[in-house]
């Protein structure tokens, strides 16, 4: 867990981009969804509390995310090709999304304004979140089985 908080600390100050997410959606299917629950509850509140957001807006971005992930997993199933890998980038897409509008939302009582410029570079990370999943995904399957790496 401290390596999660300081890898995602250190990619937010430095790019704005979220280790997190991309450990919350490759943990998903691989661990009990108890031990999960807890793990990205305790997660997100730490770092709430490390990036100065007001409590509970990690996790509330995780689970509005999460949810619209199994919502698209029932228009597009899962199997193993790139094209599926497009419900994950739509769901961190959200979790971008909603991060930058629920924290002014409930610290101020306003919303924040989207610009083009912030939208396109919610979509880059996205896009990155969602190959570096999908490289992650490939290399754990190939770990597991015997066979030769195929990318």
């Amino acid at each position: 867990m401290f390596f999660v908080l300081a890898f995602n600390s250190f990619f937010i100050t430095l790019f704005s981009f979220s280790v997190f997410i991309i450990v919350v959606f490759i943990l998903m299917d691989k661990i009990d969804w108890r031990k999960w629950i807890v793990i990205i509850a305790i997660l997100s509140i730490l770092m709430d509390i490390m990036l100065h957001r007001a409590l509970g807006v990690t996790l509330l971005s995780i689970s509005i995310s999460v949810v619209s992930l199994y919502l698209l997993f029932i228009l597009m199933p899962r199997k193993k090709f790139v094209l599926s890998y497009l419900p994950y980038f739509l769901s961190i897409f959200v979790f971008y999304i909603l991060l930058s509008l629920l924290n002014p939302l409930i610290q101020n009582g306003s919303f924040e304004v989207l610009t083009w410029g912030f939208i396109i570079f919610s979509i880059i990370k996205s896009l990155i979140s969602a190959i570096l999943i999908w490289v992650i995904n490939i290399i754990m399957d190939n770990f597991r089985s015997n066979k030769d790496l195929l990318i």
